[in-house]
């Protein structure tokens, strides 16, 4: 779900928070579930600043991603489409290609070489379409950073997922967490959804205006 930009919301900027809000408590994954309430208005936020996020997590010292995360990346009609063709061209270059046994291209005809270029340049293209939302959030984290002091563990950063360029924000420190025993795992999560949230405060001043 893309919300608009709040300058194409009529209603005042509050109230347009609180619309906001409200609408996003109504959103679901895949597999029905909501938005977890810890990450709800980091989600909201990122999305009305046209910062458009497909999935989310609050943290959970019981799950085997306890960290608090937001996939960052673009999500409408258009976008997906050009997904499938990416999927159909790499399967046509595929096709037209001559495989080893363990099944990468060898030998590549002028065909096979034709849908490789297409692919390529529409993978390009899916990639920008990202970079361009990921370049207005390093803004944002640039400029929490120069007036937020914290740990260094705890500084957000974005790992790339996926083949076009979407990204997770989430703390430094995260992907160590399984190292830890289960009391300071609990306190580092805990120091991880406040930054989440410090960082959600910033934007919501910053970006919104709205504290």
């Amino acid at each position: 779900m893309i919300l608009k930009t709040t300058q194409d919301l009529a209603a005042p900027r509050l109230q347009s928070w609180n619309e906001a809000l409200e609408q996003w408590r109504h959103v679901t994954d895949g597999r029905g579930y909501p938005i977890d309430k810890g990450i709800l208005e980091t989600v909201v936020v990122l999305n009305l600043l046209s910062i458009q996020t497909t999935s989310s997590c609050a943290g959970h010292v019981t799950r085997p991603r306890t960290h608090p995360w937001v996939h960052i990346g673009v999500r409408d009609e258009r976008y997906e489409k050009e997904e499938q063709r990416w999927d159909e061209l790499n399967a046509l270059f595929m096709a037209h290609s001559e495989l080893t046994p363990s099944g990468f291209p060898a030998k590549c005809g002028e065909e096979a070489i034709r849908y490789l270029h297409e692919r390529d340049a529409l993978g390009d293209a899916l990639r920008k379409a990202n970079h361009v939302l990921l370049r207005k959030l390093v803004g944002y984290l640039d400029a929490f950073y120069r007036v937020h002091q914290s740990s260094y563990d705890r500084h957000m950063v974005l790992s790339e997922v996926g083949h076009f360029g979407e990204m997770n924000l989430y703390s430094l420190g995260a992907d160590l967490m399984d190292t830890l025993p289960q009391k300071q795992r609990r306190a580092k999560l805990a120091e991880y959804q406040e930054e989440m949230r410090l960082f959600t405060a910033f934007l919501k001043r910053e970006g919104l205006s709205l504290l």
